[in-house]
């Protein structure tokens, strides 16, 4: 991605939970989207930067969905999506990796994925392009991709920065076609994840060795898949 051309491509996948139903439970990885067969490729992390700080590594974040018709953009925005476009906003918050990503979707676009959850295509793949013409705030801006270990680095030129970008297509998977194309369990991760969450993690650890636990995360998708 040249600098000039004031945009940037990527595919967000996310996994749904079968007991969270509709929710986008489960936030797993960024790609780089640098082609047109929709295979999943060059895995990122996304990087955040206040002013001069040092860019530190963004965690997995936490994710937000809701329908557009109840939760639509301020007339502020400088380019506001068109009435049926599916798009993303967050903020980056000065000497805080932890980051919130507001999926708002259209009706149809949740219906889809409801749909998709019946036929237990659990992973979700958006494709999701961030063009600096559209911005909230004039004070943020995205690197160039350097190298595909480090990722894009998200700017900021004040402590809180808010950002969006346009989702411009959808699909999703099987979790088994995603092990296939990455080599990563996300039940795995989302069990980790789960786990030894240091709010839950002393109540959890009282009721369940982390094996069974896993084991009790795995039961609730073959429960789904045996439907």
């Amino acid at each position: 991605m040249s600098i000039a051309d004031l945009e940037l491509r990527l595919t967000a996948a996310i996994m749904t939970v079968p007991y969270y139903k509709r929710s986008l439970s489960h936030f797993w990885d960024w790609f780089s989207k640098d082609n047109t067969n929709h295979v999943l490729v060059n895995k990122l992390s996304l990087r955040g930067q206040i002013g001069d700080d040092k860019p530190i590594t963004l965690d997995t974040p936490i994710l937000l969905s809701c329908e557009r018709s109840k939760n639509d953009l301020p007339d502020l925005v400088p380019k506001p999506p068109k009435t049926d476009e599916d798009f993303v906003r967050f903020a980056i918050e000065q000497n805080n990796a932890s980051t919130m990503w507001q999926f708002v979707l259209t009706a149809k676009s949740l219906n889809e994925i409801d749909r998709n959850n019946e036929i237990m295509s659990f992973m979700h793949l958006f494709d999701i392009v961030f063009d600096m013409d559209i911005q909230l705030a004039e004070c943020f801006s995205i690197s160039e991709i350097s190298n595909e270990v480090d990722g894009p680095i998200f700017k900021g030129a004040v402590k809180n920065t808010l950002g969006m970008g346009i989702i411009e297509s959808y699909r999703s998977i099987t979790i088994n076609e995603y092990q296939e194309l990455t080599g990563e369990d996300p039940i795995l991760a989302f069990a980790k994840k789960r786990y030894f969450d240091p709010i839950c993690f002393e109540d959890y650890v009282k009721k369940w060795t982390f094996d069974e636990f896993l084991d009790r995360e795995r039961g609730h998708f073959k429960k789904a898949m045996s439907k």
